[in-house]
Parts: structure tokens; C-alpha cells; sequence
């Protein structure tokens, strides 16, 4: 501690150690300046102005700060006459005051006692109610069956022969009606006593509910309080003014889209969104609002590499010409068979993923545009939006927000709008008729932009009606992505049946030859020109003595494994054989129709039959 030098009337020089001037500040009522939110944490930044200081020591003592800091983060910034001497984080547990408010204790016990008054009086009148109900029950027993009087009978029962001695036969008939109705008073009066008694108890449970939360306020508890006090040395008497910095989880954003698409325009529009969601005890209110990318890494510290080991890889043994001899080589050859024939467990890597990777690449990211605009998911507004800028660096881009954003500490996901940007994309139409005689259209775009898209889901609207979600993968600036739109019923495809001719050839080895022919029909009903792809196939033989021959499109199984051959009419062919699939690319002028057709021999002996077509 500093020390001043005082003067006594005496002329005498005393030293005196010096109390720090003490400055305190509230967290909670102070607001938050701005905030960088990354992937899964947050950068708070909180300016405490005008803070008065005298001269020499002063120790500012900021409380009430949010639990969830990470004490490794904490910066500390001045401006004024006067110098940080030390930075202290201290996170202790306290007791809390116990808070409660005995008369609305008072009133919700005496509404117990009430109810349990209530409670007993209704049981009690259960009782007489089934009390009645016997003496009548005795009655009717002792009137319809004539039973001899009992030693204990009561006096209703010891009266009811002769009662019914003296009476006719029709008398009885209005007592069973008598009865009877009485009975019913008694059902309907207890089951006004049950439902009287359970709404009662409900009511109990919840006072008792309410008393066991205020009883649990009422009693002492413990708080977990964080402090940063930060001790300064002014030069002389005035204000200085205080950034304070740290980072905190429980914060977190994520990206997702609005895809609109318009074909007669042949445009689209993205909508950048971002979701952000935070309880970090917290609430920012009208805060200067970033999105990074970055994963930030506190300590700073590089990591460190470990040995990379390199070996010889074991030569497999030679191949054995008998199938038998061959699988019990390599069974043995293999390197990745451990003793006993079972297999050694797989090496698994994980890549890491695109996000993570892109953020770490260098000039990965470029400027985001931006505005605080909450959009719904369905609004379709051409409303001109204001743009933010982006702050790219070699590891990360973080987007800047220019209107201020308002984000409680409540869990919820809030929505804020980061770029809106427009494309002019290629469409493109897909079908497999043999599976689904329909044609999905697809748009592929190229990210000309200088704006950096994140993975997320996305929703997708084809002339301003909803078609679908999907989820967009992460997209480099100058990078091409795609992007499903539905079905487009305005291309017609029929995929008629196949048709068949067998034919018998050979003399020794009698064979049948059948020839299949396909034909798919297609008609653009659109106003525009359409590239569709339409995929279909051939089947494969498994088996030598069944042989499988394309007759067209004319592909020989010579050729490539991937071959274009022109099919004639603006259509192109592509074929692979190991899959024995055909993708024909045609270009349809509007209002065209267009018939593809293909067909393959299949030969097999005629003692054989095909299975599987």
C-alpha cells in the first residue's frame, strides 16, 4: 500500500498508511455496450463512464457480474489520468438473506385449516348419507322377503310385516317407487360429496406447493457472487472512464436460410439469417451485436505436435488359382486379420468439420450484410434492408450487426437477419421415372458474393409457395452449391410399360434371346427452355450364362466405364456399366414432347428361366 507523508501542528512528521478510495459499481445496473458471439460462448463488453477517482490509490470494486465467466478472459481498459495497478476476478460463495412474506404465509395456512375443516364436515355427512342408505336397504329387506324379526333389528325393520300385513298388494308397488327414488338422492348426494372433496385437496397440493417454494425462499441460501476489482493510481482528483472485457458461455448462434426462388425471372434471393440464444445470467439490451466465426481459444497457447510414425507396409502373399485355395490365402495374408481369422478393428479417423475447417483457413469469410430486422419465416418483403460489414482476419470473419439488438437471457432463440443476397442461378430438372415418373427441379448457384455461408437448415419457396426445408451446407465465397426445389408439375413424364420379344436361336445349345424396350415420354408444358436429366437402367447379369447386351442407345460394354454417345434430338447419354445405369441430359424447347426410348437383349438357355425382371 502507498503511503502519504502528514504533517502535525507540531512540525512533527507522522507516516500514515492510506485507505484506497473505494468506487462501486453494479453490473446489473449497468448496460452492456456490445457483444461478439461466437459458435458456443460470448465476448461482453461493458464501458463504465464518468467514474470519479481521487487522487492516488482507488480501488474499483465492479459486482454482481454473471457466473458464468471465464476468469482467464477478463480485460481491463482505461481512459483518464490514472494507472491499473492489478486486476483481480474473485468468484465467492455467499449467504443469501432469506426473503418471505409472512402474511401471505399466514393467509394460505388458514385457507389449509379451512379446507380440512371442509373435508371433515363432507366426510361426516358421507357417513350419514351411507348410514341412511342401510336403514332403507334394511327395510326394503325386511318388507320383500319377510324375514322373522331379529333380536337386533331396528325398530323400522321389527314393523315392517306388519306394516305389510295390513296393506294391500298395490301398496307395494309405490314403496319399490319410493325406494328407488331415495336410492338416487343418495347416489347423486355422494357423488357431489367426492367431487367437493377432490377439488378441495387439489386446492391444498397447490397452497402446499406455493408454501414449500416460499419455504425454500425462506431459508438461507448460498450465492455464487463474482467480483473484478481493479486498482488504480490517479494522478489527481477527476473521472476515467472503464472498459471491461470477458468471456462467457452458455451463448451460442447458428445459421439458417430462406431460399426464394422465381422461375419466370430465373432469380433467387437468400435470406442470411442468424439464431442466437443465450442465459448467461445476463440480458444484453440494445447492445452493439457481432457474429463470429472464429472458435476462440483463451489461453492463446499453440498446440503441440506428437511424434508422426511411419512404417513398411506388409506385401499380401500370392493369389492361389483355385477360389477355395485363394479365399484361405488371403484369409491368412490379410493384415488386417488378427489371430483366430477375426478381423483386427477398423483405424477410424474423423474429419473435421467444414465449418471448423473453413474458419481456420486463410481469407476464409468475406463481408456479411446485416440488418436487425426480426423476419418471419414466410414474409416475402422487398423492403430495402440496411447492410452491415464484415471484419475478416486470417483464422475467422465476424459479421457486424448496425442496428442494436436486444438479446434476454432466456434460452429462447432470437432471429436477426444477416445478409439478404441475390443469385441468378441455373435450373436444372431431374426424373427416375421407374420410381417416381416426376421431375424434381434443382438450382445451382454460384456464391459470386463476397459472403461466407454457414451450414444450416433452410426453407425452401418456389414462386412464393412453400416447397420444403432442406439444410445448406457450408459455402465458400466464389464456391457453387445446390439446392432442391420440389416437384415441378409442369413437365410431364409417362414411363410406359416395357415391352418384350423372345426369340429361340441355336442348334446344339438352344438359346432364348428377349428384347426389352423401354419408352419414357416427356412433354415441357413451361414457357421456357428446360435441360432434363432423366436417369433410368438396365439390369446385370450375376450370373456367366446369362448374358445381358445393350442394343440402345449404341454403348458397347468395350467402351468406358462412363461414356457420352449422342442419342439424337438434343439428348445426350451418359452410361455406367458397373451400375447399369443410363443418365440421357435432353434440352426441351417449350411446349415440346419428347420420346426416349433404350432397349437390351437378355440370352439365357432355354432350360433356364430369368429371374428378377
Amino acid at each position: 500500500m502507498a503511503s502519504i507523508t502528514d504533517s502535525t501542528t507540531t512540525g512533527a512528521a507522522n507516516t500514515v498508511e492510506a485507505t484506497p478510495n473505494a468506487v462501486d459499481i453494479d453490473a446489473k445496473k449497468e448496460k452492456v455496450s456490445s457483444v461478439v458471439v461466437f459458435s458456443d460462448r460470448a465476448q461482453v463488453t461493458r464501458i463504465f463512464t464518468g467514474k470519479a477517482l481521487l487522487v492516488g490509490q482507488n480501488e474499483v470494486k465492479i459486482k454482481n457480474l454473471p457466473t458464468y465467466i471465464d476468469k482467464d478472459s477478463i480485460r481491463v481498459e482505461g481512459r483518464g489520468n490514472a494507472t491499473i495497478l492489478d486486476v483481480v476476478f474473485t468468484s465467492k460463495w455467499v449467504t443469501k438473506e432469506p426473503v418471505s412474506d409472512s402474511k401471505e404465509v399466514d393467509k394460505l395456512k388458514s385457507r389449509i385449516k379451512a379446507i380440512d375443516i371442509k373435508v371433515k364436515a363432507l366426510a361426516n355427512e358421507k357417513k350419514r348419507v351411507d348410514g341412511q342408505r342401510k336403514l332403507f336397504n334394511d327395510y326394503a329387506d325386511a318388507v320383500t322377503t319377510n324375514k322373522p324379526v331379529q333380536a337386533n333389528a331396528t325398530p323400522v325393520t321389527q314393523g315392517a310385516p306388519a306394516m305389510l300385513e295390513g296393506k294391500v298388494v298395490e301398496g307395494l308397488v309405490d314403496f319399490v317407487a319410493s325406494l328407488a327414488r331415495k336410492w338416487e338422492v343418495f347416489d347423486e348426494r355422494e357423488a357431489e360429496i367426492a367431487e367437493e372433496v377432490t377439488a378441495l385437496e387439489e386446492e391444498k397440493y397447490g397452497i402446499n406447493m406455493n408454501l414449500n417454494q416460499m419455504g425454500s425462499q425462506s431459508y438461507s441460501t448460498q450465492e455464487n457472487v463474482v467480483e473484478v476489482v481493479v486498482l488504480l493510481d490517479a494522478e489527481k482528483d477527476g473521472d476515467v472512464d472503464l472498459t471491461l472485457s470477458y468471456i462467457v458461455t452458455r451463448a451460442s448462434w447458428t445459421s439458417l436460410f430462406d431460399i426464394r426462388v422465381f422461375t419466370d425471372s430465373k432469380a433467387m434471393k437468400l435470406t442470411y439469417k442468424a439464431e442466437i440464444k443465450q442465459s448467461t445470467g445476463e440480458d444484453w439490451t440494445d447492445v452493439s451485436l457481432a457474429l463470429s466465426t472464429a472458435t476462440p481459444a483463451v489461453g492463446g497457447d499453440p498446440p503441440e505436435l506428437s511424434p508422426w510414425y511411419v512404417s513398411i507396409r506388409p506385401k499380401p502373399r500370392p493369389m492361389m488359382e483355385k477360389k477355395s485355395k485363394s479365399m484361405v490365402s488371403a484369409r491368412r495374408s490379410s493384415p488386417n486379420m488378427a489371430f483366430g481369422g477375426a478381423p483386427a478393428p477398423p483405424m477410424v479417423m474423423s474429419a473435421a468439420p467444414m465449418m471448423a475447417s473453413y474458419a481456420q483457413a486463410p481469407g476464409g469469410g468475406g463481408s456479411m450484410s446485416q440488418d436487425m430486422l426480426l423476419m418471419d419465416e414466410e414474409s416475402a418483403s422487398d423492403m430495402n434492408q440496411r447492410t452491415a460489414f464484415a471484419r475478416e482476419s486470417l483464422t475467422s470473419t465476424t459479421y457486424q450487426i448496425p442496428s442494436k439488438a436486444t438479446i434476454p437471457s432466456d434460452n429462447v432463440p432470437h432471429k436477426v437477419t444477416v445478409a439478404i443476397i441475390d443469385y441468378k442461378p441455373t435450373f436444372t430438372w431431374t426424373s427416375v421415372p421407374k420410381i417416381d415418373a416426376k421431375a424434381f427441379l434443382k438450382a445451382t448457384v454460384k456464391n459470386d458474393s463476397e459472403y461466407a455461408l454457414l451450414a444450416g437448415p433452410a426453407n425452401i419457396f418456389l414462386d412464393d409457395s412453400f416447397v420444403c426445408k432442406a439444410s445448406l451446407k457450408s459455402v465458400a465465397p466464389q464456391e457453387e452449391f445446390e439446392s432442391s426445389l420440389g416437384i415441378d408439375n409442369t413437365i410431364r413424364i409417362t414411363y410406359k410399360p416395357v415391352s418384350k420379344k423372345t426369340e429361340t436361336s441355336g442348334i446344339l445349345q438352344r438359346s432364348n434371346v428377349t428384347r426389352y424396350t423401354q419408352a419414357i415420354e416427356i412433354k415441357n408444358t413451361k414457357q421456357q427452355e428446360i435441360t432434363l436429366n432423366l436417369v433410368d437402367q438396365i439390369p446385370i447379369s450375376s450370373e456367366e450364362k446369362l448374358v445381358v447386351r445393350i442394343v440402345k442407345p449404341d454403348v458397347t460394354v468395350a467402351k468406358p466405364v462412363a461414356s457420352y454417345v449422342d442419342a439424337g434430338n438434343e439428348v445426350g447419354v451418359k452410361y455406367v456399366e458397373r451400375e447399369g445405369k443410363f443418365e440421357y441430359t435432353l434440352k426441351m424447347k417449350p411446349g415440346t414432347k419428347q420420346v426416349v426410348e433404350f432397349c437390351w437383349d437378355v440370352s439365357l438357355a432355354v432350360t433356364e428361366a430369368i429371374d428378377g425382371i
